[in-house]
């Protein structure tokens, strides 16, 4: 019983990762298109992304990567070339590649995605929640 719960648990995992893998492909290729001119330097960072994300490290480090995205498009939807009414659109790409650890996260903070998105996006990570990043991060 435990081996097949074992194998499922990969296997969903492998999905997932193909999911953020894909958002985050059809993302860049967004951006790239948007009315929003993004650097060749954010480019390289979403791209750098998907790796970590599909590292051979395993899936345990999505909560600590999930941060990063966060911390990723405020920065992008505060450069002069993209401009503050770009935040929207960073909301939504954002959401786009979470769309994959919406079950992780509502594991994690018993809230919606949405809610964590904005919430990470617009204050600091509340204490609760960073806690429960820590305990899900590499040590």
């Amino acid at each position: 019983m435990k081996k097949d719960s074992k194998k499922s648990r990969i296997e969903t995992d492998i999905a997932i990762k193909e999911k953020i893998s894909d958002g985050l492909s059809s993302g860049v290729k967004k951006a790239q298109n948007s009315p929003y001119s993004l650097t060749d330097k954010a480019t390289s960072d979403f791209k750098e992304i998907q790796n970590q994300v599909l590292d051979k490290e395993g899936f345990e480090r999505n909560c600590k990567t999930l941060a990063a995205w966060c911390n990723l498009f405020t920065a992008l939807s505060r450069q002069p070339s993209i401009g503050k009414d770009a935040s929207c659109y960073a909301h939504g790409l954002l959401s786009h590649y979470v769309a994959g650890l919406r079950k992780k996260i509502y594991y994690i903070t018993a809230e919606t995605g949405e809610i964590i998105i904005v919430r990470i996006l617009t204050y600091e990570v509340p204490e609760h929640i960073q806690k429960e990043i820590d305990k899900y991060s590499p040590r």
